[in-house]
């Protein structure tokens, strides 16, 4: 399965790397990028091992999130999506944010 990161994603790990290195160092910040990114290339080939988005149970408000995904690295989590051949990384972001979905889609 492919892996496409969606300019959000792509912005918010950035965002996340540069406050870890602002709050401690580079050689931190590039282990959590690691990390993350470990994670994410795991979903080519288990696309499932994330788990539904909790705040998807909560009903109609969170209707739109019903179908989405997450991958927890803690303290982080990646927000994404699988359709037949791609595994879409919609966010990045701390576990303890709720998921906007008008923030992940442009």
């Amino acid at each position: 399965m492919r892996i496409v990161w969606s300019p959000t994603a792509l912005d918010q790990l950035d965002e996340i790397y540069n406050v870890i290195t602002t709050e401690r160092d580079t050689a931190t910040a590039a282990k959590w990028f690691l990390k993350i990114n470990d994670a994410v290339s795991n979903l080519a080939e288990f696309p499932l091992s994330g788990s539904s988005i909790p705040e998807s149970i909560l009903g109609e408000h969170f209707s739109d999130l019903v179908g989405l995904r997450q991958l927890i690295v803690k303290p982080y989590r990646v927000i994404y999506e699988v359709d037949d051949a791609t595994c879409n990384i919609l966010g990045v972001m701390r576990t303890s944010r709720l998921v906007n979905l008008e923030s992940l889609r442009p």
